[in-house]
This record gives C-alpha cells, structure tokens and sequence, in this order.
C-alpha cells in the first residue's frame, strides 16, 4: 500500500461517521503493524478482499462506540446483537466505497463478526497491516487494512 491508498481510507473513514452521525470521526496517524500484535476491541467485523486485491479489511470498536452508532439509529436498545450488526455495517460500508474507488477487481466479502476478543482471528502474515486509530463521539476504533495492491 502506497501513501494514496492510506489516504484514500482515511478519506472513506471520516466520510462514513461525517455522513452517517453527522460528526466525523478523527483519525490518528496511520501505523503500520505485524499481523500478529494487532489489537480487538468489543466487536469486530472483517471483510475478505478477493479479485485484483488479495487480502482483508476490518473495523473494531468499543463497546461504548457501538452503542452509540446502533442508538444514532434509531434504535432505544444497543444490545449485544445490535451493536454487532452495526460493527458489521460500518465495516461493508466502508469496503463497499473502497471498492466503488478501486474498481469492479476490488471484490468484497458479507462481514465476518466477532463479539469479544478472540485469539483465533488471523491475517495474512505476508501483507502490509496498516491501522486507522479512529476516535468518534470520545470513544475509540480501528480500521485494519491489510492488503496487496497491484
């Protein structure tokens, strides 16, 4: 991933929270990270790119900011299987303005949530890991983008 690309998500990222909550989402400067040490908030949602692409997207968030978002919604109770629905949410609309940017060989995956931390979650070892640090409404996320680009 080259400097353009990382921008390129920053852009969708605050553009999803500016649109969708009327507040953009603030992001901290973009590291890259090893596959292996990449930290899992309360919910999660991963996003398998195939085609052109190789590789996968995913957003995690607190459980506070989840809450939030599913109430900004419209909706009076944030529990556990909302807020995963709209950690889901957040991570395919995300993908899915990636791919309108990137072209019909960004090919996207339906979400893979996970309420909690789990251990299990692997990423592609090979592939650059660059994380968003997001914090939106005080509370906090990531976007992990670990992807080959050609």
């Amino acid at each position: 991933m080259n400097e353009q690309d990382i921008q390129l998500f920053v852009g969708l990222v605050t553009n999803y929270f500016k649109t969708t909550t009327g507040i953009g989402g603030q992001i901290g400067t973009p590291y890259l990270s090893n596959a292996r040490d990449l930290e899992l908030l309360d919910y999660s949602a991963a996003i398998g790119i195939s085609g052109n692409q190789k590789g996968v997207i995913y957003f995690t968030a607190s459980r506070a900011l989840a809450r939030k978002l599913v109430r900004l919604s419209g909706e009076s109770q944030a529990h556990d299987e909302l807020c995963a629905d709209m950690v889901g949410e957040v991570a395919n609309t995300i993908s899915g303005n990636a791919r309108e940017r990137m072209g019909a060989g960004f090919m996207i995956s339906v979400p893979l949530v996970i309420t909690g931390r789990p251990d299990n979650l692997r990423l592609p070892t090979r592939l650059p890991v660059v994380v968003l640090p997001v914090k939106w409404s005080e509370e906090r996320a990531f976007v992990v983008i670990c992807l080959a680009l050609n």
